[in-house]
């Protein structure tokens, strides 16, 4: 090969050799997702290096060549498959980049997965290629490790933390997987084969080795988790069935005692609790029944290719299980079921997970079958390495979900064990093939325009996902809220398709709304609030445009109008039709039915007024359209009820309607059932204080108000009605003090100064019962 194809081909390795190493412990801690998207960012650059220097290799080398593999039209095909269900995904924005924290189930990283998996197969020929490959698989493994490591025993600064679960790979069992995966690739390691020589290299490495298993073994045990214990105990048994049918060409079989440690360890540990305790945050998962169910009802709509990748949020929201809301997580939405399995069968179908297998199918029995009847130990070695901890990674997709670092590592492995089992390579000498020479060209061309403006891309990515993340920690920090929507505001503007940066401005601008209206009134201020309303909803509008199946957005533009329904004419028809969207989208949300209700009652005390007109028509219609809208908020709330039937604020506002329908017996038992629940409710107490005031249990009424000021002493209304109770049991200097509390934190009230100044008042003096004579003129004859 000439000088620069010489270059290429270093460029093609090490750019590998770096992604491998340096994937799982990469993460940059000033964005706002730290891990993912990070990741992907590095995978999307040293990806399309390494292509494009393929590329560039074969074109300076005048010699195009392909491992031919029945495999490498199994992974097109799933490509193929992925790419239509991302074309008709509910979100096609998710689907190509990935939802945040999803990244790995973009369509963008699984064109990089496939890209490398091609890159690799072409460009490992050689035995040492594939062993430096797994020395830079363990050398990244390793670090990641030592990392948690010093994380886990609180040596390391909040800022530099990656996540709660204190390691750079995700949650703690994507964790325990990851390293499980890397002793099984390591254990072998250990063993020497005939034609293999020991030395002082290989007695270092060794040792390394040694601590590597033994620091793996340890966070295991911290972790404890039978999904890990689950996944590590078929490949362990694997591994050890390999070396018990070639125990006689193993040199120093003593080192078997490693993967049977291993082996030992788990067993017990799947039994009894592990007694290593350093308080790492537990991991919540939808079960499996919730996710099979959620994946067969999200088949129903669409069988074929799912709801599109990045969208199982979406399913979960529409499918989930009503016993959820009867959970604590209730309100949560979930964006991966509890497999990876069942989470590719929802998102992309029965296509999407058909393919899958049939890749996985393939690959699994071509290897193994591969590994045993290989004669060369050096090789065979390897291929148990490679396969066993492949195997552990496919067992893991059907226990648990996965993210990018386990994708990556499950799709390196994939392509090392290929370009091991498969042998034969279609090769061309572009000199006489000048078809395959121009297409070629026009490739490296495209590629370069692709890598230019991938950079572009994943650093305006970077720069909007920075400022969002400014953002929140100055909202966090209780800063200016006008600084906190300029930095929501220029994230959403670098990244104009991220629904999420969208619906978080809007409820900044709906705060900074409500903090302008709470302000004395001016010219000016009015006109600022006119700009913000506008502002507020062209950015909730964008959102639902963006992404029509997140209810999230529907409910974002929802509260934008319920809340300037007393400023914006016509705003109360399009909160209602927004909140129907949502509840469409999610429809066991009691929140939503809440919210709904609300807005019908807030119509309904807008009508109100109207029922003192002397025009009997206007009473007449007023009357009607009070007694439908208290009816539609009642409807409303029992569905809230329906669906979680402990939610204290359908209950609540439930019982106000009865208030409002003068049901005031069944309002007060309605509420009287609440504050057995909430007994520390500011708003309860406060309330059926006023139900027992109408319904004359003054005793009872009086009890409530105190109890509400105690648990919130400058809660003026509670001590202005509070006073009249007192005024009214004849209890004048009580009535008096709770007013004078008043004056403490509202001193320019002008009503509760005339209020005292009446109550202080000498009682008028005694007069005849006798009336008024009639005036002088009024008694001529």
């Amino acid at each position: 090969m000439n000088k620069i194809a010489i270059f290429c081909d270093k460029l093609v390795k090490g750019a590998l050799y770096l992604l491998v190493f340096a994937l799982p412990v990469f993460f940059l801690p000033w964005t706002f997702e730290s891990l993912e998207f990070n990741k992907q960012n590095l995978l999307v650059i040293l990806t399309l290096i390494a292509g494009l220097a393929w590329i560039g290799k074969m074109i300076a080398s005048r010699q195009a060549f392909f491992r031919k593999s029945f495999m490498n039209l199994l992974v097109l095909l799933y490509l193929a498959i992925y790419a239509f269900s991302a074309i008709f995904s509910a979100d096609k924005f998710k689907s190509l980049f990935g939802a945040s924290g999803v990244e790995k189930e973009g369509l963008i990283t699984v064109i990089c997965f496939v890209i490398l998996y091609f890159v690799i197969i072409n460009n490992v020929r050689e035995l040492k290629t594939v062993k430096k490959f797994i020395y830079s698989l363990l050398s990244g493994a390793a670090l990641t490790a030592l990392f948690a490591l010093i994380a886990f025993l609180g040596l390391l600064p909040d800022t530099f933390l990656p996540s709660r679960a204190l390691n750079t790979v995700g949650t703690l069992s994507s964790f325990g997987i990851f390293l499980s995966a890397f002793f099984i690739l390591a254990a072998p390691l250990f063993l020497e084969t005939e034609g293999e020589t020991p030395g002082k290299k290989k007695f270092i490495l060794k040792i390394l080795l040694a601590v590597f298993c033994v620091l793996v073994l340890f966070l295991l045990v911290t972790i404890d988790n039978w999904m890990v214990w689950a996944s590590f105990t078929p490949a362990l048994a694997l591994l050890m069935a390999f070396l018990v049918l070639r125990a006689d060409k193993i040199k120093n079989l003593s080192w078997a005692a490693v993967p049977m440690v291993a082996l030992i360890v788990t067993i017990l540990f799947f039994f009894i609790r592990t007694p290593v305790t350093l308080n790492l945050p537990a991991e919540i998962m939808p079960s499996f029944s919730a996710s099979t169910e959620i994946a067969k009802q999200t088949l129903e709509q669409s069988p074929l290719l799912g709801s599109g990748p990045s969208t199982f949020s979406f399913d979960y929201a529409k499918y989930k299980p009503a016993g959820v809301n009867q959970t604590a997580l209730w309100d949560v939405k979930f964006d991966r079921s509890a497999s990876r399995v069942l989470t590719v069968l929802a998102t992309t179908g029965l296509f999407g997970l058909i393919s899958w297998l049939f890749m996985v199918i393939f690959l699994a029995v071509s290897s193994l079958a591969k590994v045993a009847k290989e004669k060369s130990g050096p090789l065979w070695l390897y291929g148990v390495s490679l396969v066993s901890s492949w195997f552990l990674l496919l067992v893991a997709k059907f226990l648990y979900s996965s993210n990018m670092t386990l994708e990556f590592t499950f799709w390196i492995l994939t392509a090392l064990l290929v370009a091991l089992t498969a042998q034969k390579f279609w090769e061309v000498t572009l000199d006489r093939a000048p078809r395959v020479s121009l297409a070629l060209s026009f490739v490296l061309t495209l590629g370069i325009v692709l890598l230019v403006s991938s950079f572009y891309l994943v650093g305006q990515r970077y720069a909007a996902d920075a400022k969002f993340g400014q953002a929140v920690i100055a909202l966090n920090k209780g800063e200016d809220l006008e600084k906190s929507t300029e930095l929501f505001n220029r994230a959403a503007g670098l990244n104009r398709w991220n629904d999420a940066y969208l619906t978080t401005l809007a409820q900044n601008l709906l705060a900074q709304i409500n903090q302008e209206v709470s302000k004395a009134p001016t010219e000016e201020g009015a006109k600022k609030v006119q700009d913000l309303i506008a502002a507020d909803i062209n950015v909730a509008k964008r959102a639902t445009e963006i992404s029509p199946n997140n209810s999230t957005n529907w409910a974002t533009l929802a509260s934008v109008y319920q809340s300037i329904m007393a400023l914006v004419p016509g705003a109360d028809e399009w909160a209602i039709a927004s909140w129907q969207k949502a509840i469409e989208l999610e429809p066991g949300n009691p929140f939503f039915y809440t919210e709904l209700g609300k807005i019908y009652t807030t119509i309904a005390d807008l009508t109100a007024p109207n029922l003192q007109a002397k025009d009997e028509t206007v009473k007449k219609e007023a009357e009607a359209k009070i007694k439908d809208l208290l009816g539609k908020a009642e409807e409303q709330f029992n569905k809230a009820i329906s669906s979680k039937n402990d939610y204290a604020p359908a209950h609540f506002e439930l019982a106000m309607v009865y208030s409002r329908q003068g049901k005031i017996k069944e309002a007060i038992s309605k509420l009287e059932v609440i504050q057995v629940n909430l007994p520390n409710d500011i708003g309860v107490a406060f309330q059926l204080g006023l139900l027992y005031a109408q319904n004359n249990e003054i005793d009872k009424a009086v009890a409530e108000l105190e109890g509400a000021i105690k648990l919130a002493p400058n809660f003026a209304n509670a001590r202005w009605y509070l006073a009249a109770l007192y005024e009214g049991q004849g209890k004048k200097d009580l009535a008096i003090a709770q007013l004078e509390e008043i004056l403490k934190t509202n001193a320019d009230n002008e009503t509760v100064k005339k209020k005292i100044e009446a109550l202080k008042a000498p009682p008028p003096a005694e007069t005849s019962p006798l009336p008024e004579p009639l005036p002088d003129e009024q008694n001529k004859k």
